[in-house]
């Protein structure tokens, strides 16, 4: 009986735990589940409540009350007030949210026409782009930045506001759709957060080039080559280079290179409290990881603003393993330069980690 009694007790308290928290920026949304207690009126109360398509819960003793658009205690308020007119007085209320499963995401296209979205609570970008049903054919020549409020407003909301605008200091991340829905590059397919603002721009056409990534050793120096179909291993020897890289030498030097491939010749170029910085830049190399340090300072440090009219793309590769010459396990990040705005997509709040490593292309490499 004793043994019943404290498995009992830890079951429940994984339940509590595993229960999502709701502040005051959680407003409900169609399918989400509320727990609803009245004390001490088990009649009143409602262990699952389940809100409708139309944002209304439904009731077998109170009837239907709407929620959608509510914060948790604006509803209580409300729930109390019914049951104060109809049922008893001084009722205490107390709604909690048991399961969360829609998010609230706008989609601001070229043309101006902003649109909301409700995706799944695991929603990620490329089930926006099928509910928006863009096309192949423009994901060819569109960039998706996404504004993102950090930390979030207490006055986000889970409802379409007819008159909702971006907010004013986001923290941006620029998406090549190109990568995402033609190359089908998973690492791309960002999640998105309730009241994401996620604006559509259009790219410039040479951006379609793409770039095979060289970290190399003492006789090849690390860069960005530019794709060229057919292209092998051993073609990505700069002129003058030593020819006695065994990675290089035939027969695994006639193998074919991938668009956006990372080919790692030698050890990692940054250490355990280093970062690195190559290509379009002044002072290419080694840097010093300081405290919160982010992709733009980086950049910087080496001789190219962030918001120079002459940068195009900037790639962040990290390792995610410790196998420098694991190649498969590097997570690669693209930022852009968009024409509209010089400032945008730069990622330049983008934070940095030992051993990230950074590649800057221009307009004059596109």
């Amino acid at each position: 009986m004793k043994r019943t009694i404290i498995v009992s007790i830890v079951l429940i308290a994984g339940m509590l735990l595993a229960m999502p928290s709701a502040g005051e920026d959680y407003r409900p949304g169609p399918d989400d589940v509320l727990m609803i207690h009245v004390a001490d009126h088990p009649e009143l109360s409602a262990g699952e409540a389940v809100v409708s398509r139309s944002g209304t819960i439904t009731h077998a003793v109170w009837g239907e009350i709407r929620v959608e658009g509510m914060s948790l205690s604006n509803f209580e308020v409300a729930l109390t007030k019914r049951l104060a007119d109809e049922f008893i007085k001084d009722a205490r209320v107390n709604v909690s949210v048991r399961q969360a499963n829609t998010l609230l995401v706008y989609l601001l296209a070229q043309n101006g026409i902003t649109s909301a979205y409700r995706l799944s609570i695991n929603g990620r970008l490329s089930e926006l782009l099928v509910r928006a049903a863009l096309t192949p054919e423009s994901c060819k020549r569109t960039m998706a930045v996404i504004l993102r409020r950090e930390p979030p407003q207490k006055s986000d909301a889970t409802t379409p506001d007819e008159n909702a605008s971006p907010p004013e200091m986001p923290v941006k991340t620029m998406i090549d759709l190109y990568e995402l829905m033609i190359m089908g590059r998973k690492e791309v397919d960002v999640p998105l957060r309730r009241n994401d603002w996620v604006r559509l721009v259009n790219r410039d056409p040479r951006r379609n080039q793409s770039y095979v990534f060289v970290i190399g050793n003492e006789k090849i120096p690390t860069q960005a080559h530019e794709f060229s179909v057919g292209a092998t291993l051993a073609d990505l020897i700069p002129p003058g280079s030593p020819q006695d890289v065994p990675l290089l030498e035939p027969p695994r030097g006639r193998r074919r290179v991938s668009p956006g491939e990372f080919v790692v010749l030698g050890d990692w170029p940054a250490g355990d409290e280093e970062i690195a910085v190559f290509g379009a830049v002044e002072k290419a190399g080694v840097q010093m990881l300081s405290a919160n340090m982010t992709l733009g300072e980086a950049v910087a440090n080496a001789g190219a603003a962030h918001d120079a009219g002459s940068l195009a793309r900037i790639v962040l590769a990290r390792r995610r393993s410790l196998v420098a010459r694991d190649a498969t396990k590097i997570r690669k990040m693209v930022f852009y330069k968009t024409n509209t705005s010089p400032n945008d997509g730069y990622g330049i709040k983008q934070p940095l980690i030992a051993g990230d490593v950074v590649f800057v292309i221009s307009d004059k490499d596109e």
